[in-house]
């Protein structure tokens, strides 16, 4: 199974200089319905112990292939909130080789109309982890129908020793995207994006182009010898020309 993990440039050479993804802080989520992670109890040292678990869980977010053909990393909406208005990198991981520890609870996250209040009622103080251990799926992994388009696939953990998640064998392509045509593999950005990974084969162009019409997503792999490619093509062109101009100049009206 392929994971993506949209960023921006910036927070991608850190990613790639520590080979991990870091998990996040739950309290700093995009999704007001899931930072609040409501609770339905009338006691406040209940209340506040529930909040106090909760938010000592961390997560990293990814996302899946969509049905069909369409990968992960052709989504332009993810590309302009996730990617810094697609001047980011979009991280392609092969799911069986990541280094995920025990202690990490990872899955699909299910897509509701109506999300659950947490209705604490009926657990005492001393039962709140309990209870927070066995609501996981409710609490973590289901969202409101509002964010279906991300196809998220989820990481979450409690234990304060692990940071983060090694992706030093799971990196399967680097995907950088235009969002202008002269910019493409031709582009410094993308120069640039090839020295630091060091793995040329692994940076991969994408982009839409008008195709019978419609908008249809390209993927163009190992942009270096995507880009010797195109020179030499140029190079055999000008010289065609060059014959061409050569032949017509010596060529005498009879």
């Amino acid at each position: 199974m392929k994971l993506y993990h949209y960023t921006s440039y910036k927070t991608f050479k850190r990613i790639w200089e520590s080979q991990k993804l870091l998990f996040s802080d739950c309290q700093r989520l995009n999704d007001i319905v899931e930072v609040e992670k409501q609770q339905l109890t009338r006691s406040i040292p209940i209340f506040r112990e529930l909040r106090s678990r909760l938010f000592d869980y961390k997560q990293i977010s990814l996302t899946k292939d969509f049905s069909g053909s369409k990968k992960g990393c052709m989504s332009p909406m993810l590309w302009g909130h996730y990617a810094d208005k697609a001047k980011g990198i979009c991280i392609e991981l092969e799911f069986s080789l990541l280094t995920i520890p025990n202690e990490v609870i990872h899955n699909d996250v299910k897509y509701v109309e109506t999300k659950n209040i947490i209705n604490c009622e009926e657990i005492c103080l001393t039962k709140v982890s309990e209870f927070v251990s066995q609501n996981i799926p409710e609490i973590f992994f289901t969202k409101l129908n509002d964010w279906r388009a991300e196809n998220e696939y989820r990481l979450i953990c409690n234990e304060p020793s692990i940071k983060g998640i090694s992706i030093e064998k799971a990196v399967t392509a680097i995907y950088i995207s235009s969002r202008f045509h002269k910019d493409r593999y031709m582009s410094r950005k993308c120069r640039q994006l090839e020295k630091l990974v060091g793995k040329h084969e692994l940076v991969t162009e994408f982009y839409y182009i008008a195709r019978n019409g419609t908008l249809t997503p390209l993927i163009v792999p190992d942009t270096q010898k995507s880009r010797e490619l195109a020179f030499q093509n140029k190079k055999i062109q000008q010289k065609t020309i060059k014959k061409i101009q050569v032949w017509f100049s010596s060529e005498k009206p009879k």
